[in-house]
């Protein structure tokens, strides 16, 4: 998101290497980085390493990464969209059918892209807001692209 936030290269590179960087060099776990790792340690007969170290250490880290991205969604979740109900899914489970789940999806994503346009200082000019693409197009490709991801599964 950092990097999606950016408008210039550098700041999208910096918004990318940074915060990983800093989660290597604090040491935290993560399960697809510790399987490479752990792989790694049994191909080169490290010592002081064994299959069962490992898989308790993954199944940790596993844990640990669910949790927090659980708790990571649940944050995103209170600040954008908690206006708009519990019934984020309510559509797609009670009958509609999934065209019409996804158009409400979509417009929500509309719904907080005019948010950004006319709460963000930096596209006031002149007193009114221009026309840019903040988030809408990055997250689903254009108002398309979940509909044409539908229709080419059938």
């Amino acid at each position: 998101i950092m990097a999606l936030a950016s408008r210039s290269e550098i700041g999208k590179i910096w918004g990318i290497v940074f915060p990983i960087t800093c989660f290597s060099a604090l040491g935290f776990q993560h399960c697809i980085a510790n399987m490479y790792t752990f792989s790694l340690a049994t191909i080169m007969n490290c010592p002081g390493f064994s299959v069962g170290d490992g898989f308790i250490n993954l199944a940790a880290a596993t844990l640990g990464n669910i949790l927090g991205a659980q708790l990571l969604a649940m944050t995103y979740w209170y600040v954008y969209m908690r206006h708009e109900g519990h019934d984020l899914y309510r559509n797609h489970h009670y009958g509609q059918n999934h065209r019409q789940a996804q158009w409400d999806h979509v417009g929500r994503a509309k719904k907080f892209d005019e948010f950004l346009h006319n709460h963000d200082p930096r596209h006031m000019i002149g007193g009114h807001a221009h026309q840019t693409t903040a988030t809408y197009p990055i997250l689903f490709g254009g108002a398309d692209a979940p509909y044409m991801w539908w229709d080419a599964r059938r």
